[in-house]
């Protein structure tokens, strides 16, 4: 219980990362303390950490924020997967995301990162899954045309811009990472409207 509270207070005060799948959290500690772990739990064990992003006074855009973090991943070799909900959006954090990359040193990274939406042709989505298999591609700003369907190969992070609709479509994005007993991180970022907010107060 005080190791729960300790946890609680921290993100309050940090107000950018929160915990949700608590499932998780309490398969971890069962774990530590030597305790029998159900199915469920040891499933989610084994997959990883859902975190919300997204509120307070002083953010920037949240295409801005998910552009960081998606470069920030490219830039220690993580393969990851940024989901956008319209093509506009997953235009908009490749173009930031290249640009953070260029700004801080890495412009040879910028060709690792792509697009994947809707309007390519199927020539040009093969081939730009192939790349992300194979890692020849670290990053992919995404609609949910890459949720389902497609293997992409082991993600070790997706990113999240915007709440999809459902926390189980959310679940499903998420699950495209961590796959093979790997550990991963799923970032949900918030945009600033009320779904959203209302998330960001309630993740459970």
């Amino acid at each position: 219980a005080a190791a729960e509270t300790e946890t609680e207070t921290e993100t309050a005060a940090g107000d950018a990362f929160t915990p949700v799948w608590k499932a998780r959290e309490t398969a971890r500690r069962a774990k530590t303390h030597g305790l029998s772990l159900t199915s469920d739990a040891a499933a989610a064990l084994g997959k990883g950490t859902l975190g919300v992003y997204g509120s307070g006074p002083r953010r920037t855009s949240p295409v801005v924020e998910i552009s960081a973090l998606l470069a920030e991943c490219v830039r220690h070799d993580l393969k990851c997967i940024a989901f956008c909900k319209t093509k506009k959006l997953c235009e908009l954090v490749l173009k930031y995301t290249r640009e953070a990359l260029a700004s801080t040193g890495a412009p040879s990274l910028c060709g690792s990162v792509l697009a994947y939406r809707g309007g390519y042709s199927s020539v040009d989505r093969r081939a730009i899954e192939k790349a992300l298999f194979s890692g020849s591609v670290r990053g992919v700003a995404a609609t949910n045309a890459l949720e389902l369907g497609v293997d992409v190969g082991a993600l070790d992070v997706t990113l999240h811009l915007g709440f999809p609709g459902t926390v189980a479509s959310l679940i499903q994005q998420a699950g495209r990472a961590g796959r093979r007993g790997k550990r991963a991180l799923s970032v949900y970022v918030a945009f600033d409207g009320p779904l959203d907010q209302h998330f960001m107060r309630s993740p459970a």
